[in-house]
């Protein structure tokens, strides 16, 4: 199984910022890489990495940002979607793990990468008050697009100005981000076994699928509502017409599912 995360940035107070050590590891971390006498704040993501503009203090300067391609070695500015802060501003990372599990039947060996880094501003505080997450400040570092890109927060309705900071959460889904009231929040059963439903009726599509392309293609190419008569048991077929096909599920490919974007992946959340 494919496991992503996360579903839930429940956090609402954040540590103070401090010195970042250098990090060995490639993989979802981030260190400090001197540039020109320039520091700047490096984040691994599957396949390319970003490098951030950090001040002194430990904030980052999001108007001075580089992504490099791991495998063509080409460093380039990221196109930049929505607003950017016009100084720097401290920051809660927040990273989006895919981990595939294994499968010892098919001797496929687990993995886990970093396919995304969602940064929160951190508000420093004022008075009494302690450092808190601006939950309406999200910016969102993506591996595939490499891009920066301002995400749009949904606020629930339920939701107003006299409503207590420490009962709102924000929801980070792959269609966007929540903030909702943690009463409101869905149990996490309930969004596995939905994940799952949604899994298993993509599966039986796809497989529907490709058992039509192969009947089709041992029928001699016939076109696809006759192969979707012939699939459905309900529809008798021309015996003559299926005395040479295979049977659907031998017909597949003992490779069908077998790659990593085949594998089910459900959000947990935190």
């Amino acid at each position: 199984m494919r496991v992503e995360s996360p579903d839930f940035c429940r956090c609402l107070t954040a540590a103070a910022p401090g010195p970042q050590k250098n990090e060995s590891s490639t993989q979802g971390r981030s260190a400090e890489l001197e540039l020109q006498e320039m520091s700047y704040r490096v984040i691994h993501l599957e396949g390319c990495d970003y490098l951030i503009a950090r001040t002194s203090e430990g904030k980052l300067d999001l108007r001075d940002i580089f992504v490099q391609d791991k495998e063509l070695g080409i460093s380039s500015r990221p196109q930049v979607v929505g607003d950017i802060p016009e100084q720097p501003l401290y920051f809660q990372e927040w990273p989006w793990v895919v981990e595939f599990t294994g499968d010892r039947v098919n001797g496929k060996m687990p993995w886990k990468r970093v396919e995304k880094m969602f940064l929160v501003e951190i508000v420093p505080p004022t008075g009494d008050s302690d450092y808190t997450l601006n939950l309406e400040r999200i910016y969102e570092l993506h591996h595939k697009r490499k891009d920066v890109k301002r995400g749009e927060v949904h606020k629930s309705a339920s939701i107003d100005d006299d409503t207590d900071p420490m009962e709102i959460t924000l929801r980070i889904t792959r269609d966007g981000f929540y903030l909702e009231l943690l009463t409101g929040m869905p149990d996490i059963e309930d969004i596995v076994v939905a994940e799952e439903q949604r899994l298993w009726a993509a599966e039986q599509a796809q497989a529907r699928q490709k058992s039509a392309a192969s009947v089709a293609s041992t029928l001699g190419g016939k076109d696809m509502e006759a192969t979707a008569d012939a699939l459905d048991p309900m529809i008798e077929a021309d015996p003559s017409d299926l005395d040479a096909a295979l049977d659907p599920i031998d017909a597949m490919s003992e490779n069908d599912f077998d790659g990593p974007d085949d594998t089910p992946a459900v959000d947990l959340g935190f």
